[in-house]
């Protein structure tokens, strides 16, 4: 009944004290309720599990994640279990209630954090002292990520939360067990079929420690701690996978260890961080103390990016006199409809051309950076949550052509209709403006990662299941 009908409980009294108030989330195996104590007014976040249709496993997993999280309760960054009360058809845990939600909401929505190294240091180094206490009583995580931290009172403290991965096993074979973002290599045995990319590109092989038949669970909560400061300090994720075989921007990672320095606005004191945090050899991985000494002494987390440049210093050479001829080919072609598409009027054109028009064509075509290019850097103004990979929206595009008297000769076809053009791609590229089906854009440097197209104004889509989940 609770499942299907989880508003029924709003105004029910549980336990003799706790009246149900609104509903905070709900997932698939239950509710989250705001409750409040009816002696004293205090506020409360009541976890509803349904009993309901549950084997015998899940079941012991919901006593095992209890057991764990009443362990370390007490923990001053941990969220405090204060009860827990079971009827016929479901359980109620009774938890700390913290009215400003999850770090995931206050990275992406509120952006508090970004740039303020004071207190990105202040609530890490919390987190790490919450992890680190976890793992002095035998228990490890094993799913850090910002929806599973929340916020408190004011944004200078924050919990750990959600011990529904929890174990007390310091060597797990439970492989993909998280969430992928945040998976340290070794937790990713069974790599994914090459893409046709991938197949192409230089591999680095994995490390020993991550083709064994399990991983040691306390250097994989270091690893997800490493991506956590990145969503803190750029609101975003350097990669969507830690696998050198599938995800570009890890490879390069992996090859040039300064490649997070170079495309996010991150100190060098923090690149030299986290490169200790992402060692890929977890016997060798940074310990959670050492890294407590190393967060505290670093003095800036983040630095100011200049903006990228938009044009070559041999465009700016040439500009005016390139201006100057593309002013008297955009005389040619005032009637131009839309982007994609040829004007149905004489454009003007000498045909056949010129010599004089091939050479002013060729010039203008020859291939520079064009102004209105914009690449998504760490510094745009452009919404993307942390979980979107760098990528870049279309603002402008490029045609193929073999020759500048092809392209001529294409526009003077094309001159009397509607039709799109869809020109057939050439290692000597001609660049003229406006037409679409171009092939990717150039990566962003030392990356390794092919941009692939997007909708303008519009990040790529990057989708996790267990995100935002009970």
């Amino acid at each position: 009944m609770m499942r299907e009908n989880p508003e029924l409980l709003l105004g029910q009294v549980l336990g003799d004290s706790l009246r149900f108030v609104s509903i905070i989330g709900a997932g698939a195996y239950g509710v989250v309720y705001k409750a409040e104590d009816i002696y004293d007014g205090t506020l409360y976040a009541v976890k509803a599990l349904c009993k309901d249709g549950l084997n015998e496993k899940q079941k012991k997993l919901q006593a095992r994640e209890l057991a764990l999280h009443a362990r370390v309760s007490s923990h001053p960054y941990i969220i405090t279990l204060h009860r827990v009360l079971e009827t016929e058809d479901a359980i109620y845990v009774v938890l700390q209630y913290c009215p400003n939600g999850d770090l995931f909401t206050y990275i992406t929505e509120k952006k508090v954090y970004q740039g303020n190294s004071h207190l990105i240091k202040t609530v890490f180094l919390q987190l790490i002292s919450a992890v680190e206490h976890c793992h002095s009583v035998g228990i490890y995580h094993r799913d850090l990520k910002p929806e599973n931290i929340m916020v408190g009172n004011d944004v200078n403290t924050v919990y750990l939360a959600d011990f529904g991965l929890a174990t007390t096993e310091p060597y797990s074979s439970d492989f993909g067990c998280g969430s992928l973002f945040y998976m340290s290599p070794e937790c990713q045995r069974e790599v994914k079929k090459l893409s046709s990319l991938s197949d192409m590109l230089p591999v680095t092989p994995e490390p020993i420690e991550s083709q064994s038949s399990s991983f040691a669970t306390a250097p994989n909560d270091v690893w997800a701690l490493g991506i956590i400061l990145i969503n803190l300090c750029c609101k975003r994720n350097p990669w969507k996978r830690a696998c050198s075989q599938t995800d570009g921007t890890y490879r390069s990672y992996v090859h040039n260890p300064s490649t997070l320095l170079s495309i996010l606005p991150i100190s060098r004191e923090l690149n030299s961080l986290l490169n200790r945090i992402f060692d890929r050899n977890p016997k060798t991985r940074i310990t959670l103390p050492e890294l407590s000494t190393l967060v505290s002494n670093c003095k800036n987390l983040t630095r100011r990016l200049r903006p990228a440049p938009l044009v070559s210093s041999r465009y700016l050479a040439y500009q005016q006199q390139q201006q100057q001829q593309q002013m008297n080919l955009q005389q040619g072609i005032q009637g131009y409809p839309h982007q994609g598409y040829m004007p149905t009027q004489n454009i003007g054109f000498p045909w056949p051309p010129t010599p004089q028009f091939v050479s002013n064509w060729n010039h203008c075509a020859t291939p520079t950076i064009p102004v209105s290019l914009q690449v998504l850097t760490p510094n745009s103004s452009l919404k993307v949550d942390p979980t979107t990979p760098l990528t870049a929206p279309i603002h402008a595009t490029e045609s193929f052509w073999p020759s500048a008297a092809a392209a001529a000769a294409a526009v003077h076809n094309n001159a009397n209709s509607y039709m799109p053009i869809t020109p057939t791609p050439y290692p000597n590229n001609a660049k003229i403006f406006g037409y679409p089906n171009q092939p990717p854009l150039t990566p962003i440097p030392f990356t390794g990662f092919v941009l692939h197209p997007a909708p303008v104004g519009r990040a790529a889509d990057a989708v996790d299941p267990s995100r935002k989940s009970l």
